[in-house]
C-alpha cells in the first residue's frame, strides 16, 4: 500500500476536485471516499482518565457531535457526497457520536453497523484510573514494551488495526456509484489511538502523529481499493475540526448551518 499526502493536510478539497467522471448504474465506486471521524469529548477525555467502554459523551461532546452531524449534512445537501454506509466503533462514545451524525442525515438510505474492531486500544485493568495515577505506578503506558494486565500490548493492538483496515478497504470497494448522484462516502467512527496507527500506517508511513482531535473528520481517497496491486491512500483533509470552529462557515466539504461554536 502507498501514500499520497496531500500538499496541504489540513487544507481544503472541493467537490470539484473529486470528480471522477460519470459511472454506469451500480457501478463500483472507482475511488471511493472514507471519512474517519474520532467520537466526540468526553469526561475521560477532559480529565485525562483512561476509559471503560461505557464511558459517555460530555455536555460538550454531545455539540460536537451535533455540530459534525450539521457539517455532514450540508456537505450531502450540496452534493459533495452522499452517505450511503457507516461503520462505527461499538464503544459508547463512539455510538453516541453516531447518533449525533444519524440526527441530520437521513439513516433510511445507509448501511450501518458496529464494529468491534475499531475499539479503542484495551487498557485492561488501567481503565478507570487517571493517566497521572497510572505513570507514577507502570511509567510511560504507551511506551512500546509497555502491556498492560488484561489490556493489549501495542503488537497487539497494531494487529487488530490492520484488520480494521482491511475491512475499511474492503467496504469502500464495495461502496456503488450510480448516475446522476454524489459519489458514495463511508464514514467511520473510532478512537483517538485508531486513527494514530492507520494515520502511522497506512496514511503517512514513518511519521509520528500523535493527537486525534474529538470529532476531526478525516478525508481519504482509496484508489485501486478494488484492485489486485494494492490501494493508493490520498489523504485530502486530515484531523480537522472546522465543523466546530468559527472558519467552519468559510470551509468547502464542511461546515455547520451556524449555531453554536465551540
Amino acid at each position: 500500500r502507498s501514500s499520497v499526502p496531500p500538499s496541504d493536510p489540513m487544507g481544503q478539497a472541493s467537490s470539484s476536485d473529486a470528480a471522477l467522471g460519470s459511472p454506469s448504474a451500480h457501478q463500483e465506486a472507482p475511488s471511493p471516499l472514507l471519512l474517519l471521524i474520532r467520537h466526540g469529548e468526553t469526561v475521560g477525555n477532559s480529565s485525562g482518565r483512561l476509559q471503560l467502554p461505557s464511558e459517555q459523551l460530555s455536555e460538550r461532546g454531545v455539540l460536537q457531535a451535533t455540530l459534525l452531524g450539521q457539517a455532514l449534512k450540508v456537505a450531502v445537501d450540496r452534493g459533495d457526497f452522499r452517505v450511503t454506509s457507516v461503520i462505527a466503533s461499538d464503544y459508547e462514545r463512539a455510538q453516541q457520536t453516531l447518533a449525533g451524525i444519524l440526527d441530520a442525515l437521513d439513516p433510511t438510505q445507509m448501511e450501518i453497523w458496529p464494529e468491534p474492531l475499531l475499539q479503542e486500544r484495551n487498557f485492561g485493568h488501567l481503565r478507570g484510573q487517571l493517566y497521572t495515577d497510572v505513570v507514577v505506578e507502570h511509567g510511560d503506558l504507551f511506551a512500546e514494551d509497555f502491556a498492560p494486565l488484561g489490556g493489549e500490548s501495542w503488537p497487539e493492538f497494531r494487529a487488530r488495526v490492520d484488520l480494521a483496515w482491511t475491512l475499511l478497504v474492503d467496504a469502500a470497494a464495495n461502496l456503488k456509484a450510480e448516475p446522476g448522484l454524489p459519489e458514495p462516502a463511508l464514514v467511520v467512527v473510532t478512537h483517538g489511538l485508531v486513527l494514530k496507527v492507520l494515520a502511522e500506517t497506512y496514511l503517512f508511513p514513518g511519521q509520528t502523529h500523535a493527537n486525534f482531535k474529538n470529532t476531526s473528520v478525516t478525508a481519504v481517497r482509496l484508489v485501486n481499493a478494488g484492485g489486485s496491486d494494492g490501494v493508493q491512500v490520498v489523504v485530502e483533509k486530515f484531523n480537522d475540526i472546522s465543523h466546530v470552529t468559527d472558519g467552519a462557515l468559510d470551509d468547502p466539504l464542511l461546515r455547520s448551518r451556524g449555531g453554536a461554536k465551540l
